[in-house]
């Protein structure tokens, strides 16, 4: 079995898919050269195929930086939120501990009725109270005004949250 010495010359003109008179001609009478520039058109084919179908799949660079924008965003936006978030958390911890703290402290007052006599007897002629009086007075006072701050401040809290992503 001898080989074709036009294989080669075949094998190229059917890989620039530009065959001239001649070798087609030679196709025509040559049964191995007419398989090899078959198969050769037929991969040809199939690459061309395959290339049209990855271009339709795979999405452009700019697809893909359409799509990562709002991620970078995203993560732009928790990085600046992470300080707030954080204080926001601690303020309603330090919030609540100055309530609990405030309203134990309301309470051990309470039996301490000095204090509630004087603030009664605001306003009367006949009142008449020492400085002791006056100070834990001012004290319960002071303690009712963190009371409703401190709970002031855990419901505004706890109604107006940073957005967490």
């Amino acid at each position: 079995m001898k080989e074709c010495t036009w294989k080669e010359r075949i094998e190229s003109a059917a890989r620039r898919d530009s065959l001239d008179v001649d070798e087609s001609a030679h196709i025509q009478t040559c049964f191995d050269c007419a398989n090899l520039a078959g198969m050769i058109r037929l991969l040809r084919a199939e690459g061309h195929a395959a290339e049209r179908l990855a271009v339709e799949r795979v999405p452009s660079a700019r697809a893909i930086l359409a799509q990562a924008r709002p991620l970078l965003a995203s993560a732009d936006l928790r990085r600046v939120l992470w300080p707030i978030v954080w204080l926001e958390r601690a303020a309603a911890v330090l919030g609540s501990l100055a309530a609990i703290v405030a309203a134990w402290w309301l309470l051990q007052r309470a039996g301490d009725s000095s204090a509630f006599d004087v603030l009664r007897s605001i306003g009367e002629s006949d009142a008449s109270a020492t400085g002791a009086d006056l100070t834990s007075a001012a004290m319960l006072v002071a303690a009712v005004t963190v009371l409703t701050v401190a709970s002031y401040g855990l419901v505004g809290l706890a109604g107006a949250t940073t957005r967490r992503r």
